[in-house]
């Protein structure tokens, strides 16, 4: 019998013993699940007990064709701008993870109360060594311990490619539950803190890509929307807000305009019918 053939059956022999070995397992961790006191106390806890459903960790992803609102928005303000238009959302979000840790926190003290008990003689009825039962049955004890989800994560992902594709840049952060929770709080408030307020003006500012920008300024034919001034007539032109970002504007097509410079700075942050009335007063 050639050396190939040896090791071919001593392979069998190991893999036979190991499956003999294997099923052996199973069906003393089978009994044990039986007739474990602890486990079967623990089972009728995860029966009590109702722990809820959490969707995935929240994923943002925004990408820039302007360099220079790349660099001004930062993760975070994207992150309390997205809480801020989705409120309801985030609110029910934040509680069930909040309801979850409450509940598991007494969850592991009834745990730990069962856990320590002694097994009594629960491994004289498998005829096993008292040692052998208590590592089997602790394992087959931990397998069983509900894992909810108490904490979630939200990625925020920023890039920023140039037109040639010469410049690649990316800001990636992963925030907790407690910087979710900080950040939901701070727009919660019926008046906002000067950061928070700060945030939200630049990522809606940051809203106006280039391509944006093109489109607001082809539409008003290169003009301002107030005096009429155009390019040709050497005008510095600017895209406003028609109802300012500061009072809860969107970087939306339909709520730009095109405003020379003379006119932009004048009509600053008041609505467009308080500036007119104002130059014609």
């Amino acid at each position: 019998m050639g050396p190939i053939y040896i090791l071919l059956s001593i392979f069998g022999v190991a893999l036979i013993l190991f499956l003999v070995l294997s099923i052996r397992s199973k069906i003393i961790d089978k009994k044990i699940l039986a007739t474990s006191k602890k486990i079967h106390q623990l089972i009728k806890l995860n029966n009590r007990i109702v722990f809820l459903n959490i969707d995935d960790d929240i994923k943002i992803y925004k990408q820039y064709d302007s360099k220079s609102n790349f660099t001004r928005v930062e993760p975070g303000y994207l992150m309390t701008a997205y809480f801020r238009d989705h409120m309801e959302y985030i609110a029910k979000f934040l509680q069930e993870i909040k309801y979850n840790r409450e509940k598991l926190s007494a969850y592991k003290e009834d745990v730990k109360m069962i856990h320590i008990k002694p097994i009594e003689d629960d491994h004289l009825i498998l005829k096993m060594s008292k040692k052998s039962y208590i590592k089997r049955e602790n394992k087959l004890f931990k397998s069983k311990i509900l894992r909810p989800t108490t904490d979630v994560k939200c990625v925020v992902a920023m890039t920023y490619r140039s037109a040639q594709g010469q410049v690649n840049l990316e800001k990636r952060v992963v925030f907790d539950y407690n910087d979710m929770y900080a950040a939901f709080q701070s727009i919660s408030r019926s008046t906002l803190d000067r950061d928070t307020y700060e945030a939200l003006i630049a990522v809606e500012r940051g809203e106006v890509s280039d391509s944006l920008r093109y489109d607001v300024l082809a539409r008003d034919g290169y003009r301002c929307a107030i005096c009429g001034v155009s390019r040709r007539e050497g005008a510095r032109l600017h895209i406003d807000h028609i109802i300012p970002v500061s009072k809860g504007g969107k970087s939306h097509i339909n709520n730009l305009q095109t405003l020379c410079e003379r006119c932009n700075i004048g009509k600053s942050n008041k609505l467009e019918s308080e500036y007119l009335q104002k130059s014609y007063e």
